[in-house]
């Protein structure tokens, strides 16, 4: 009998490091079939069918997971790459190299305590983390936060998230030399992000600005995000300011209205309005522009959910392309 509490014993005592341990495997799977229609300024149309965007959140697989490592510390990781539903391809083409960046989105360890969380590695930054809080939907992300650096799951970063205070939490990261999703370097640059949340029952409220430079010294770019947000139960309403300006003092802001509408069985509708201005030369690309779009979602079950989306996008300029983008898609998360 001794034995056997003795064998017990130690398998228990055997089983208990791997029992504070925790890994998962997730994902999100999405696909559309979308129509793109672009217009330019002489009248001229282009039109083309696709079937690999994730209009309403992205497609990926990940890896992620926890150890207690006892005296109140807990260490935690994180692996994510993109999916690309339409042919099957993971991760990102590098840039300057020949084969892939598979966790292309994510890549990092780091340690949780009273102290809040460290992360080291390929981490979203402050301005990423927050920029997107009046989209709610991939269709309606037309932002150009990013460039530089900014606003974009940057490799060679370490992050800071503080514990939760009265409601507030704070982000910090800093990039020595970012490196961005696509698995892009973009040499000498150092990037530089804050954010403060506010989360108080149905209302939340936060701020980000971060600061790409050349060499540590030299100010490459600037781009600065603030929002806020009511949930009234009826409706979600949420408004957005962002501003991405270059050295050269170049600047696009944007201003953003949502509403995020349950409609009950599951199904609701999603309506955005922004209105984006550029104070540079108004062509192309690079021109002033109003988008209104609309979203209606049905949750078939906790996992999936079907769509159909539009959104038209006006340029405000001469020698500019507007889009309309018609789709419709299912998702599937585990």
């Amino acid at each position: 009998m001794k034995k056997h509490i003795l064998a017990v014993a130690v398998g228990v005592a055997l089983a208990a490091p791997a029992m504070a341990q925790n890994v998962s495997v997730y994902g999100v799977i999405n696909a559309t079939i979308a129509s793109t229609k672009l217009t330019t300024s002489t009248g001229s149309t282009t039109a083309t069918t696709q079937g690999s965007e994730d209009y309403t959140s992205s497609s990926v697989l990940g890896f992620r997971g926890t150890e207690d490592l006892g005296g109140g510390l807990k260490a935690f990781w994180n692996l994510e790459s993109d999916i690309n539903v339409g042919n099957g391809q993971m991760g990102a083409q590098h840039a300057t190299a020949v084969g892939q960046v598979f966790f292309n989105r994510l890549s990092f360890v780091g340690i949780e305590g009273a102290f809040g969380k460290v992360s080291l590695g390929r981490v979203s930054d402050a301005v990423d983390s927050l920029e997107g809080y009046a989209n709610f939907v991939n269709l309606f992300d037309t932002e150009t936060a990013g460039a530089n650096g900014i606003g974009g799951k940057n490799g060679n970063s370490a992050r800071y998230d503080s514990p939760a205070f009265m409601g507030m939490n704070l982000i910090a990261t800093y990039s020595s030399n970012a490196v961005s999703t696509d698995g892009a370097t973009n040499i000498g640059n150092a990037v530089k992000t804050v954010g403060l949340t506010y989360n108080q029952g149905p209302l939340s409220v936060g701020a980000a600005k971060g600061e790409a430079n050349v060499d540590l010294a030299a100010k490459k770019g600037e781009v600065s995000t603030v929002y806020a947000g009511y949930n009234l139960g009826f409706a979600d309403l949420r408004v957005q300011y962002t501003s991405d300006e270059t050295a050269a003092r170049v600047k696009y802001t944007t201003n953003e209205v949502s509403a995020n509408i349950p409609l009950g069985a599951g199904l609701s509708a999603i309506v955005h309005f922004e209105d984006a201005a550029f104070n540079g030369t108004n062509s192309g690309t690079t021109a002033d522009y109003k988008q209104f779009g609309v979203l209606v979602r049905k949750d078939l079950s906790k996992r999936t959910h079907a769509y159909a989306g539009y959104r038209k996008l006006d340029r405000e300029a001469t020698a500019s392309t507007d889009q309309t983008v018609t789709a419709v898609g299912i998702a599937h998360a585990f």
